[in-house]
């Protein structure tokens, strides 16, 4: 992938109009962004979270709007 030079046809177009409503930690890298942005992965992710995080990230979504 990035590393070779080498990236997908949809790749840019997913990250041209998504990145916009992503929100970063400050510890992602640049090999990650890439990968979730990838027509070939980014299709099922609809959310992640730091393990850590899980517990309360459930709680959150359960919870009515």
């Amino acid at each position: 992938m990035r590393a070779c030079g080498l990236y997908t046809g949809g790749l840019k177009a997913n990250r041209d109009f998504a990145e916009c409503v992503v929100a970063w930690g400050d510890n992602v890298a640049e090999e990650l962004k890439t990968i979730l942005f990838d027509p070939q992965t980014a299709g099922g992710l609809l959310i992640a979270a730091a393990a850590e995080e899980s517990e309360k990230l459930r709680h959150e979504l359960d919870e009515p709007a």
